[in-house]
């Protein structure tokens, strides 16, 4: 789950995050309630049989994502608890629903100095439960030894477009791997474009 050079990215477990709570259950609200200390967030998804992580990620998400003293964010701290609290919460706002809704992931990159998380509730119809993760950048790509980049025909589709201007597109993608192929983007407006953005 290394991202994308966007502010704003999904990436592989979250997608798998969003497959898994497209229809929430009151036992995943259980098992997030039911952790001890010292229980780890990728060990009840290996376990358990998610489907949101495997165990070629697990040092991923120990280290990179959730390490203290190490990682993407060595100073910052309870990023798991963070993430944990947070979906404990949307389950509870999505389960409050008849039927319960759905549950997004969405991570937005590039704030110094802050690891967060916010819960939106829709409260439309048709709308669901909006979870955000708020961190740094993350460092530069090849930083992170327990991940490797995945090669250019193994891109994942991030689903999200970001409507800028030419430079700041141009800035985007200049931030991809060389190897990568991406959209050109589309001119919208008089000096507005709109750019699909992939994951690495």
């Amino acid at each position: 789950m290394s991202g994308a050079p966007t502010l704003v990215k999904k990436g592989g477990i979250i997608r798998k995050i969003d497959k898994r709570l497209k229809t929430p259950r009151p036992e995943y609200l259980e098992e997030l309630k039911k952790m001890n200390t010292g229980d780890s967030l990728s060990d009840l998804a290996i376990d358990k049989g998610h489907g949101t992580l495997d165990k070629s990620q697990k040092q991923h998400a120990d280290v990179d994502w959730f390490g203290e003293g190490k990682g993407w964010w060595p100073k910052l701290k309870d990023k798991e608890k963070k993430i944990r609290c947070a979906y404990i919460h949307a389950l509870e706002i999505a389960l409050s629903y008849n039927p319960p809704r759905p549950i997004r992931t969405f991570w937005l990159s590039g704030v110094p100095d802050v690891f967060q998380c916010y819960v939106h509730d829709t409260r439309a119809e048709t709308g669901g439960v909006v979870v955000f993760w708020v961190t740094p950048a993350i460092p530069k790509l090849g930083a992170a030894k327990s991940m490797e980049t995945p090669k250019s025909k193994e891109v994942p589709e991030e689903d999200l477009w970001v409507i800028a201007g030419a430079k700041e597109i141009q800035a985007i993608r200049s931030k991809f791997p060389k190897s990568y192929k991406t959209e050109d983007p589309k001119e919208v407006a008089d000096g507005v474009f709109l750019f699909k953005s992939t994951g690495y």
